[in-house]
């Protein structure tokens, strides 16, 4: 049933013990929606034991390269590049902490088992996932440097990185050039990191390039100089 339903015969406003509602178009409801069905899908992946991690097709911390663009499983199948497993207790309030020290509004986080950790901005909020977690026992190097990325680097990567770059209106419309642009800001601006997670940080923007691709090529490009 929905308002003016007239599928059985009568006005919305006549149907006894209606339960319907009128949803406003806002940014809160729609992502509260949201989170609500990502806590369900969580649970589901739970109790089924399975280990599918979609994107949420934002801005989301797992690399993805030119040559895994063309693997249709990399969009909905996590493929181990990063954390599966479900978070702790522990490790949620480790994230709910550093996400308050970088004043981030926990009303505008959900967290989930099902999607990537990114930053959506149509609801200017953030998801999440498993993968806010580096991938245990991960091969030192340039081109593994995303799998090494520690919880706070990925924080900062979505909260300095892509978020504050956007309010500013400093989005990147080459979605490499953002994802550089957002590891480079989080290693320079973001606090409370060791110099291993910045080095991190750095080399991971460097990784994404790709071959062919130097930083100073893209440097005057990027929004890297101020937070």
């Amino acid at each position: 049933m929905f308002p003016n339903d007239s599928s059985l015969g009568a006005l919305a406003g006549e149907v006894v013990n209606c339960r319907c509602v009128l949803e406003f178009d806002d940014g809160n409801t729609k992502f509260a929606q949201f989170a609500q069905s990502a806590d369900t899908m969580s649970a589901n992946r739970r109790q089924t034991g399975g280990k599918v991690l979609t994107n949420s097709d934002e801005r989301d911390i797992m690399r993805v390269g030119s040559e895994q663009m063309n693997d249709k499983r990399i969009s909905n199948v996590y493929t181990g590049i990063r954390n599966e497993i479900p978070l702790t207790p522990s490790e949620k309030e480790f994230v709910t902490k550093y996400l308050t020290a970088l004043n981030v509004d926990m009303d505008k986080v959900v967290f989930t088992d099902i999607y990537r950790t990114a930053y959506n901005e149509k609801f200017d909020a953030y998801i999440i996932g498993t993968d806010v977690k580096p991938l245990e026992n991960a091969k030192y190097g340039v081109i593994n440097a995303n799998q090494r990325i520690s919880i706070k680097g990925t924080l900062a990567h979505e909260v300095i990185g892509h978020r504050e770059a956007h309010i500013k209106g400093w989005t990147q419309y080459d979605d490499v050039l953002e994802e550089v642009q957002a590891s480079i800001r989080a290693a320079r601006f973001a606090p409370n990191l060791s110099n291993q997670e910045r080095i991190t940080l750095l080399m991971d923007a460097r990784s994404r390039l790709g071959r062919g691709r130097r930083l100073k090529d893209v440097r005057a490009s990027l929004h890297i100089d101020e937070r």
